[in-house]
């Protein structure tokens, strides 16, 4: 299995004060979680952000060794694509389903 891409900055964010964020606000959902965190991220101080931002250059330069030594070992990486329904349109481009419906 290819080595997974690295988190982003704001992730790696996320990942080391969630449990806090969860614990000072039992009662929130999911999203509301996130959005105090993302309000938290975006208040940063510049010294601590470019902690986190290194974190993810330096998570950057382990995936491109992960990513060197797996196309070595097993060749190169298979790009995923996205596969339409037949027919070729999205369920949001023709929600209703079958167009001959009438």
């Amino acid at each position: 299995m290819p080595p997974k891409r690295p988190l982003s900055a704001f992730f790696i964010f996320k990942q080391e004060c969630y449990d806090q964020v969860k614990r000072e606000n039992p009662t929130l959902r999911i999203t509301d979680l996130t959005r105090l965190i993302s309000e938290r991220w975006r208040d940063l101080d510049p010294q601590t952000k470019a902690y986190y931002e290194k974190k993810n250059e330096e998570a950057k330069v382990l995936y491109e060794q992960q990513v060197a030594l797996f196309e070595a070992t097993y060749g190169k990486i298979q790009k995923k694509t996205r596969k339409m329904p037949v027919g070729g349109t999205s369920y949001f481009q023709n929600p209703g389903g079958n167009s001959d419906d009438g």
